[in-house]
């Protein structure tokens, strides 16, 4: 389910169609969430991260929306690259 939900997202980011992945990482202390959205605004395509993070037991943090770079994907999965101070985001297969 996972591939398939990249691989929409990927083809949605080719096309600048809107469309918005979720993906959660956890640790054993640790859990990010992250919310990507494609969005378009006349000729121009753009990618933002909306990030929430805790450290356990810690609740989530404020809401904080990042604007990315691009998008490919890659033998690891798909790669969200530039989005500020959170860099680039691997979403694993």
């Amino acid at each position: 389910m996972a591939k398939q939900a990249e691989a929409c997202f990927w083809q949605a980011y080719q096309k600048c169609q809107l469309a918005t992945l979720g993906f959660a990482s956890t640790s054993v202390d640790m859990a990010a969430l992250h919310t990507f959205s494609i969005r378009t605004n006349g000729q121009t395509c753009s990618v933002t991260d909306v990030m929430l993070h805790a450290i356990v037991p810690a609740k989530l943090s404020a809401a904080k929306t990042y604007l990315c770079t691009g998008v490919a994907p890659k033998s690891d999965g798909l790669h969200v690259s530039g989005c500020g101070d959170e860099g680039d985001v691997i979403v694993p297969m």
